[in-house]
């Protein structure tokens, strides 16, 4: 389990292969999270105006968004966001894997 803490601008926040859980906190003003692995990843206690998601996983990952959320589901893993309701939210979808909205 790698656990991060960030004040960033940027931040990007792979994982390509291997079992890891990846948890991140924080504020990252722009945020490009991707998994093509088995391990989940969970940055809800990320907060990031634009998210950039990908996610090529059998795994879920959560994520949050404030100003924009792009999400591209390539696997049956799903992507479960908290977003405002002002959020400009895109989605490309190849697989059975969900786009899931939830509460704060």
């Amino acid at each position: 389990e790698v656990r991060l803490m960030v004040n960033l601008g940027k931040l990007y926040c792979n994982l390509h292969s291997g079992t890891a859980t990846i948890i991140t906190t924080g504020f990252s003003g722009l945020c490009f999270t991707y998994s093509a692995s088995y391990g989940l990843v969970n940055n809800l206690g990320l907060e990031t105006d634009f998210n950039y998601v990908t996610n090529k996983s059998s795994n879920d990952m959560y994520v949050n968004a404030m100003v924009e959320l792009s999400a591209t589901i390539n696997n049956i893993g799903n992507i479960y966001y908290t977003a405002t309701d002002s959020t400009a939210i895109g989605l490309e979808q190849t697989s059975s894997g969900q786009l899931i909205r939830l509460e704060k």
